[in-house]
């Protein structure tokens, strides 16, 4: 009787715990389908908001807001990226994937923080022996609280602020046999701004800005325009009419992002726009007139070549140097920085490199975070921190890398502000 009793009673208890079990599964897969759902959706509304070349105030604050909830995602786009290599989805399926992984990820987190709080909260064998269990939950909450805080701050300004703290960098370099009228000849460099669903054009625009207030001889647009795809192809061109616009020479090379789908259209729209492209090509700077000629002027010249990218397109040398007199000095635009490390720039072998004295270029945008201590973990370069940002030298000849305008990969800058690059030519004595 006893015993018939006791099962009886154990029956209300199981259902009762089940309906428990099942209305906190519940709440954990709403929670998980919320945060999926604030962090597609913001990425979404980024990717698809429009905006003039003037930008508005709905977008510039929308995209930063969106790069700071994309960054709490982190784990899903590391697995994205994964995806991507092995199946190449498409951009949105990329994000429906990194943002369902990054919100799980976050409600396995919130999950097992809970239950680590469960279990302190529940009182020892002996509990005149054992600390209050309030007291133990307080030595979780606390730190916890704290690193959440810390961590939330340093995100904020790395979404929200630095990235979009545009700087002007400034570099003077000699050059051997530059012509005595283009002594002081100043050229800025706009490179990287990425337009797209991380960079709004309202950024782009302050660059171009900032450039022109420079009053520069020459500008120099060293690739990465767009973050892929054609959708923002036409709109990034546009943005540099400005430069056109003054008169003076503009001359570009495409990145590796501009070839994601993008290249041929975007050679059309800044050709369209009077932009000079010189992928595996050149122009010479006449030293008169300082306007851009198919040879070499009589009365001196530079010579401004370019080559593809090292990593979407084809770096051809010879079509951009060869025949290029000896005693003309030349700036060589490439996007890549580890363009300087090709065989066909490397002393000491058979044919002697060709004669370049300065290469021009961007892409790494300086490694996009650098910490204290640590320095700057992540560089898109095969070797390592030489070509992170600044004046270097390379095996052949000084390389020139701006840290750039916008953002790839990871939408955030920490200790690397954007910039725009000011470069000085002088006569070497």
């Amino acid at each position: 009787m006893t015993e018939h009793g006791s099962i009886q009673s154990a029956a209300p208890t199981l259902a009762v715990s089940g309906a428990r079990g099942r209305r906190r599964g519940a709440r954990w897969a709403l929670l998980c389908l919320g945060l999926f759902a604030i962090g597609f959706g913001t990425h979404m509304v980024a990717l698809r908001v429009t905006e003039g070349t003037q930008g508005s105030a709905l977008v510039d604050a929308v995209r930063p807001a969106a790069n700071m909830v994309q960054m709490t995602m982190i784990p899903g786009w590391v697995a994205a990226r994964v995806l991507a290599r092995l199946f190449a989805p498409s951009s949105m399926w990329s994000a429906v994937w990194a943002n369902a992984v990054g919100a799980g990820a976050w409600t396995v987190a919130a999950w097992t923080y809970g239950r680590i709080r469960d279990r302190l909260g529940r009182p020892g064998p002996d509990p005149l022996r054992v600390a209050n269990p309030a007291r133990r939950r307080l030595l979780l909450d606390v730190p916890t609280a704290a690193v959440g805080l810390v961590g939330g701050a340093a995100l904020a300004r790395s979404a929200l602020t630095e990235p979009w703290d545009l700087r002007v960098v400034r570099y003077q370099v000699p050059i051997r046999g530059l012509p005595s009228s283009l002594d002081g000849l100043r050229l800025v460099q706009v490179s990287d701004t990425h337009l797209g669903p991380r960079i709004p054009a309202s950024h782009v625009v302050r660059a171009v800005r900032l450039a022109l207030d420079l009053r520069p001889d020459v500008f120099l647009l060293t690739g990465d325009y767009i973050h892929n795809g054609v959708r923002f192809a036409r709109d990034a061109a546009a943005l540099f009419e400005p430069l056109v616009e003054t008169g003076r020479p503009v001359v570009s090379v495409l990145g590796n992002h501009d070839w994601y789908g993008a290249g041929e259209l975007l050679l059309v729209e800044l050709a369209g726009r009077g932009i000079t492209n010189l992928d595996n090509g050149r122009r010479y700077l006449d030293a008169g007139t300082r306007r851009l000629t198919m040879t070499p002027g009589a009365g001196g010249s530079l010579c401004l070549a370019g080559v593809g990218d090292l990593r979407e397109h084809i770096v051809d040398l010879e079509a951009a140097l060869e025949g290029v007199p000896g005693d003309v000095p030349r700036l060589l635009l490439a996007h890549n920085p580890d363009t300087a490390e090709v065989a066909g720039l490397q002393p000491g072998g058979r044919t002697p490199p060709p004669r370049v004295d300065l290469m021009v270029c961007g892409h790494t945008h300086g490694g996009q975070v650098r910490l204290p201590l640590l320095g700057t973990p992540i560089i898109p370069s095969a070797f390592g921190q030489k070509y992170a940002g600044g004046l270097v030298e390379g095996p052949s000849c000084r390389v020139l890398i701006s840290r750039g305008v916008g953002m790839s990969i990871l939408p955030v800058r920490w200790g690397v502000p954007p910039e725009v690059v000011e470069l000085t030519l002088v006569r070497a004595s």
